[in-house]
This record gives structure tokens, sequence and C-alpha cells, in this order.
């Protein structure tokens, strides 16, 4: 992560972000302010948690997104027809974004979004990359893997219907959980696996309790790597023979029918449940930048059918992932325990 200023914030940024740093301190927004955030891909998702990170004062967002701005204009709020012309969308949402808060630097890198994982110049000095929108899987997973080798952090999320998933790789990360009295023996640092790690075939059956959706990202991830190309509608019963052999004996299976049909035919990102997803990558950011509090481990599940969001750690059963002790706290063994066990999120 980038040095934080030595500095007291300025004036201006103290007024805008009052009522913030009422919530988390000047130091977690010195370290907001110091970090830089790329976004690649921009959707409804990434306009919802775009607008959070910026308004929440991350002193440095790159949207790199080539799709013409003319495409998104009425179905993205930050891409305005007035600004849409003969902008990319990335320039559009940036103008509006700049415009939202002016102490944030928001910037358009150029170039497409599938061509990020291949441009070190695009993840030179990033502390973040979040990847969202319509990437396939292996394209996210070689974008990790960049990610990593350029020494940032990274996330990435998906929408489609009423559902949806978020995914976090924080590397090795430390935090002081909230409550704690901040003293060094109590921080816990977290173990995190890449996302090829995640969506690799699982050496055995998966626990009951597993999430519909993680089967179809399973499914998928095996059947873009066995096909050699993104996945269309047309490869639906061919993922559906593989999600039945995955997932014979789950509870899950039904749902994980209904999600795989709904992922593969391309349904819309639906704005409630964009907005549900930005918010939480906002918190995940903020989480990620400041080591306060803890952020989530590794993978998030959630339905507008039931209001639902559940975090689990994935792969299962290998440690992969799990936190360890940086000293003896009690806090950190109560975070242990916790992030071992998928639970439910509340959505306020």
């Amino acid at each position: 992560m980038s040095p934080a200023r030595a500095d007291e914030l300025k004036d201006e940024e103290a007024a805008v972000y009052d009522r913030q740093l009422r919530v988390w301190g000047v130091e977690v927004q010195r370290k907001l302010t110091a970090a830089r955030v790329l976004l690649v891909g921009f959707g409804k998702l990434a306009a919802e948690a775009t607008k959070n990170i910026t308004l929440a004062g991350v002193g440095h967002v790159t949207l790199l997104d080539d799709t013409p701005a003319a495409q998104l204009a009425g179905h993205n709020f930050l891409v305005t027809p007035a600004a849409a012309g003969e902008h990319t969308a990335a320039q559009a949402a940036a103008a509006t974004l700049q415009a939202m808060n002016p102490l944030v630097k928001v910037s358009a890198a150029a170039g497409p979004a599938a061509a990020a994982a291949a441009s070190a110049d695009a993840l030179a000095g990033q502390d973040l990359v979040i990847a969202t929108g319509a990437m396939p899987l292996g394209q996210l997973q070689q974008l990790n893997a960049a990610a990593r080798r350029a020494g940032a952090s990274f996330m990435a999320g998906g929408a489609s219907g009423p559902g949806g998933w978020f995914f976090v790789d924080l590397r090795q990360h430390s935090y002081v959980p909230k409550g704690s009295a901040g003293a060094d023996s109590d921080k816990v640092t977290l173990q995190y696996s890449a996302l090829a790690e995640v969506l690799a075939p699982p050496a055995a059956p998966l626990p009951a309790t597993t999430h519909a959706m993680y089967y179809v990202l399973l499914v998928c991830a095996a059947l873009e790597q066995q096909l050699q190309r993104p996945l269309t509608a047309a490869d639906l019963p061919a993922a559906q023979q593989q999600l039945q052999q995955l997932a014979a004996a789950s509870p899950q299976l039904a749902a994980a029918q209904q999600q795989l049909a709904a992922h593969l035919a391309g349904a819309a990102e639906f704005a409630p449940v964009a907005a549900v997803l930005g918010g939480i990558i906002a918190n995940n950011v903020v989480a990620a930048v400041s080591g306060s509090g803890a952020p989530l481990n590794n993978m998030l599940f959630y339905s507008l059918l039931d209001g639902r969001a559940i975090v689990e750690t994935q792969p299962a059963g290998d440690g992969a992932g799990q936190p360890g002790k940086a000293a003896g706290g009690a806090a950190a063994g109560s975070q242990q325990q916790q992030q071992q066990q998928a639970h439910e999120v509340v959505i306020d």
C-alpha cells in the first residue's frame, strides 16, 4: 500500500469527509486518500462500487473499459447521454465521478478490459484491482495472477438476474479487529487463496452447506478450461451435465441448476443486486486499505430472492485462506473461529 501522508488532512478534506471521519477516524481516511484502485470492466456493479469508493475518498481511482459510452447511456447512472458522445464508458464515468468528489483523482485508462492482465502499465502502482462485469472466469484468473505479480490485491464480482457473487484475494493481510485495543498482539493475519485455487476442481465432495452459486462458478470455470473459450447459452446442456455430476448429492442442486441457466443466458445486471453488492465491495475496500476491521474471506454469494448474503471460505477443508493469530490475543482467536465457518452477512 502506498505510504499514507504524514501531515494532517487538509481543511477541505476534513470538511467533506466529516461524517465518515466520525465513524472511522483520521488514520483510516489518510490511508484511503493514499490508495490507488483500478476498476476493470464497467457495468452497473462497477458503477455502484466506484461511486461508493469515490465518495469515501480513495485517493486515485482508474477505470478501464473501452466499451462505447453510447451503449451504456441510459442504463448506467454514471454514463449520462450528455457525457457519452464519442467517449468510452470509462471516460464518461470518470467525468461524472470526478464531479461527485473533486478531491479524488479519477481517470480512464486506454484499452479493453479483457487486455488488463497482459498490461503491466495498467497494473503498475495499483494497490487494489477490482474486476466486475461479464469477463470470463479464465480472464479473471489471469488478471488475479497478474495483480499478484504486480504486488496488488484483487477483488472480483458478478451479478446476473437476482443473484451475484464477490471474491477477495488480499494475499497476506493483517488487520486489527474492531473493538480491540489496537495493539500488535491483537492483530490477525489472513492468508488468501488466488481465484485459480478457489475455482480448481474439488478433490472431495463439497459440504452440504456449500452455496449453489459456488457450484455454478466451479462448473463454468471447468468448462471454459475444457473448451478454451468463453461460454455461451449454447453451452448450457454440457454445463448442466457437469453440474449434475458435481452436485448430484447436494441439497443445492436444484438452486444451482436455476442459477446456472440464468448465468449462461447472460441475464442483465439487476440494479438492486448491483447496489447491494456494490456497497459490500466498497466496505471491503475500506477494510482492505485501512487494516481496520475484518475483510471478507474470501467468497460472498447474494440472492435478492431471499435477501441473504452468505460468506464462505473456499476452497473448503484445506486450510487455505484461513487466518492465524499474529500473537495470542483473544480477539484474534474469536475472529479465527468465525472466519473458518460459513456465515451470513446482515444487509442493512
